[in-house]
């Protein structure tokens, strides 16, 4: 017989988690530009535009973790946790190559990318030096995101959520340190 009451249960457990994690995501970025305009325009308007670097990168990782999601749901779900460990690994070898090249990119040649998005040679500046500061990100980020896309599969919504939050305020806190120069 169909519980409605304990599949909205079930699916709370498993929603709710995700949903903090996004919502936690988004607080960095808020965040982030809330510290930055009690600076000067050019910092907040630079590090914006580095922050399109990231956006693209996210629809790399994205595309891989979301294929990542739904295959390796399908094979979770029939009990076939030796493919769903395959496709992480597929998953793992391209989000990492791919965050190779973007943290090459944004470590060697910050200044040349950030002439793709302004002309304006106090931003591009500024954008190169943040870029250069957080290259090693992106080799990280594209890891960690498989692997929680592979923990939200295998009924580790809330480790998942867990982790990801306390990234997400140790990251808060240490912009803080780091933007308003304490210590």
């Amino acid at each position: 017989m169909y519980d409605k009451k304990e599949t909205y249960k079930k699916l709370m457990t498993i929603v709710a988690p995700i949903a903090l994690q996004y919502l936690m995501s988004s607080l960095v970025t808020a965040s982030d530009a809330f510290m930055l305009g009690f600076l000067e325009q050019d910092s907040l308007s630079a590090s914006s535009l580095a922050g399109q670097v990231a956006f693209v990168f996210s629809l790399f990782f994205n595309a891989f973790v979301f294929g990542l999601n739904v295959l390796a749901a399908q094979y979770w779900g029939k009990g076939d946790r030796k493919s769903a460990e395959e496709v992480l690994a597929i998953t793992m070898r391209y989000s990492l190559l791919v965050g190779f090249i973007f943290t090459l990119a944004a470590a060697w040649i910050p200044d040349k990318i950030m002439m793709l998005f302004t002309d304006e040679a106090p931003l591009i500046t500024a954008g190169a030096n943040y870029l250069r500061t957080i290259s090693a990100s992106y080799l990280l980020t594209g890891f960690t995101q498989a692997y929680f896309g592979i923990m939200k599969i295998c009924d580790r919504a809330k480790l998942s959520s867990v982790i990801g939050s306390l990234a997400v305020l140790l990251n808060i806190i240490l912009n803080a340190l780091l933007i308003f120069g304490v210590g």
